[in-house]
Parts: C-alpha cells; sequence; structure tokens
C-alpha cells in the first residue's frame, strides 16, 4: 500500500476526532454569538427600543407591509423601519384612513 509522499496517512480516529472538535468550535461560536447579539435575557432589556403615539391606537398586527395600528377612527398605519438606536418615533409607511 503506497501513499503520496509527504502526506502521511490518517487513521480513521484521527479524522473523527477533527471532524467532532470542528464542529464543537462552530457550535460555540454560533451560541456564543447569539448570546451577546441578541436581547439580554437576563435582565429582559431589548437593544433597541423606539416609541409609537398613542394617537396611532392599538397594535392590530403585522403583516407583510409591516407593523399595523388601529385609532378609534379606523385609520390603520402601517410602519416599515422602526429606527434602532434612536429612541424616536418610527415613519409611517402607509396611512389608510375610512371616508
Amino acid at each position: 500500500m503506497s501513499h503520496k509522499l509527504g502526506a502521511p496517512r490518517q487513521s480513521a480516529h484521527y479524522k473523527s476526532a477533527h471532524y467532532i472538535g470542528a464542529t464543537t468550535l462552530i457550535l460555540l461560536a454560533f451560541f456564543v454569538g447569539r448570546l451577546q447579539g441578541g436581547t439580554n435575557s437576563m435582565s429582559g432589556t431589548a437593544k433597541c427600543r423606539a416609541y409609537v403615539p398613542t394617537e396611532w391606537g392599538e397594535y392590530a398586527g403585522a403583516g407583510q407591509y409591516g407593523i399595523v395600528f388601529k385609532d378609534n377612527e379606523g385609520t390603520l398605519r402601517f410602519v416599515r423601519g422602526v429606527p434602532c438606536g434612536h429612541e424616536g418615533t418610527p415613519a409611517i409607511d402607509l396611512e389608510l384612513r375610512r371616508k
């Protein structure tokens, strides 16, 4: 049984140990990234905060066009881009009013 010069043969145990080690490192990096990048689950505080005026009414759901708020007069306001990092009011992307 010959093999190329300069390329020693690796045993199945050696290959499986490297596979397990690499998989463990990838999973560890993934979970550390998720813990650091998401909300702070220990204190319950979000990394991003935006405020919606009470005049916009109640949250009515979310759909393909964005987050929806409905006021007492039936006006629907759709918001797509919530400004993260700015503690301000999001811009209304679409407003539907009843006549």
